[in-house]
């Protein structure tokens, strides 16, 4: 079972020739080879859908691993969403990162001082999140009250964070649970048909409406 997103598709493959793989977060179809997607694409249009819901018309995107395909999805959600709002996308609030603390940090600071105007944050994960309101807290900003903020995969620590973190909640445990019976299911011959609950938002204390 992989749960990798950035482990090479020829490399998935090659270990398929020998034994059976469940591939969590792809969209590839091969002998010997079950692949398990959420939709991300819907996931990132969700997250910055609720953003422009709340009145925010410039949102800044801090994006995932280059090559990760989760990290393209949310991106094509996000620009999904601001085009069907009518919304202009603006490249200088899009920022390269790599799902971690430290550069959520890093490209939250560069954002601030670019001084491009936005009012809200869609960061690719919950860690990029925490590393953009700790960025924005050491420069002087509030979230929610100056800038909304929201996450990706409802980590067991974002309710808990300051402020709570809005995120994307990804189903975990049910996906352990698909991947392990699939992967049973190959091992016999067989293939098992996936139905993944679906992503949902979880609204909290770091997202607010521009209206009040």
């Amino acid at each position: 079972i992989i749960i990798s997103g950035n482990v090479d598709k020829a490399l998935i493959f090659k270990c398929a020739e020998k034994i059976p793989v469940v591939a969590v977060g792809y969209n590839i179809v091969g002998d010997n080879i079950q692949s398990i997607a959420l939709d991300n694409t819907m996931g990132g249009y969700m997250a910055t859908l609720h953003l422009i819901q709340l009145g925010h018309m410039n949102i800044a995107h801090l994006k995932g691993l280059p090559n990760h395909e989760d990290a393209i999805s949310r991106f094509h959600g996000y620009q999904k969403a601001l085009d069907e709002a009518g919304i202009a996308f603006k490249k200088k609030l899009v920022l390269e990162g790599d799902f971690s603390i430290k550069t959520g940090y890093e490209r939250t600071v560069e954002l601030i001082q670019s001084q491009v105007y936005f009012s809200a944050i869609f960061a690719a994960n919950d860690l990029t999140a925490y590393g953009a309101i700790k960025a924005l807290h050491d420069h002087g900003y509030d979230v929610p009250d100056d800038i909304s903020v929201i996450g990706f995969d409802d980590l067991p620590t974002s309710p808990y964070f300051t402020p709570s973190l809005t995120t994307l909640r990804q189903p975990l445990d049910e996906i352990g649970a698909i991947s392990a019976q699939c992967i049973l299911k190959l091992l016999c011959g067989e293939e098992e048909r996936v139905r993944l609950p679906p992503i949902s938002l979880i609204a909290r204390e770091s997202t607010k409406s521009r209206y009040r």
